[in-house]
């Protein structure tokens, strides 16, 4: 069995969705950085320290709990507007350049397409049905209001779902079973998606389209779009098990 999952934010889609609502969701709490500071949030991804720090300091009497679902709650606003927008004025069009048809080629030919973010499932489940793309895809792991699970997490998630009822049922053919994700992929843009792929065995692939940088993480192959990709996948892939 061949899965490929892919990142969301700045692998099949643009990563100026997070970008976006991250300036609006600063602007609205008056947090002003300087473009060095907007650089290295964007290259490291880390948007979400500054914000609650700030929202830390506006609301010095809520608890730690309470602050960081409010951060949330205003982020995911500004992102979800701005998938329907980006919805409303582009539909397929949205998609990274070539991402759309690799996907579609890859479930043509009989491969478990999955998707594993750190975005809003709904939002992106919504993103897909509106443009085309759900029926492509096989499962899509994310978080929601209430449940923040790991990448790492996500992908054994998928593992599960993946391996046959009687490796499920068994806890030593279930070890045995995982040598059904050396079939597995993953692509993404950033080296936690690099991280989460190895942790399971899966090859890994950077995409270079979008914002990340590897900080020393070792990918199976740097991809410059998706029509390489697309290459690397289908000659990389395993017989059917």
């Amino acid at each position: 069995m061949t899965i490929h999952f892919f990142d969301w934010d700045g692998t099949i889609v643009s990563g100026r969705f997070v970008r976006t609502a991250y300036t609006q969701h600063c602007k609205a709490i008056g947090i002003v950085m300087t473009n060095e500071e907007q650089e290295t949030i964007e290259k490291t991804g880390n948007f979400w320290t500054p914000i609650k720090e700030r929202f830390e300091k506006v609301l010095p009497d809520r608890s730690h709990e309470e602050v960081h679902a409010t951060a949330d709650r205003l982020f995911w606003h500004f992102y979800g507007e701005e998938l329907k927008k980006e919805i409303r004025t582009k539909g397929q069009n949205a998609y990274v350049p070539g991402m759309y048809g690799l996907i579609e080629r890859l479930s043509t030919l009989g491969h478990q397409v999955s998707i594993a973010t750190l975005a809003r499932e709904d939002m992106v489940r919504e993103f897909l049905k509106a443009t085309g793309l759900s029926k492509y895809i096989t499962h899509v792991f994310g978080q929601t209001e209430f449940f923040k699970p790991s990448k790492q997490a996500m992908l054994r998630s998928a593992l599960e779902l993946s391996l046959p009822k009687h490796l499920l049922e068994d806890p030593i053919h279930y070890a045995i079973g995982e040598h059904f994700f050396t079939n597995a992929t993953m692509t993404g843009d950033r080296p936690s998606d690099i991280t989460a792929g190895k942790s399971v065995g899966a090859r890994t692939y950077f995409a270079k389209w979008g914002n990340g940088i590897l900080n020393g993480v070792l990918p199976t192959a740097c991809v410059n779009n998706a029509e390489e990709l697309y290459e690397h996948l289908i000659a990389e892939d395993l017989p059917e098990q």
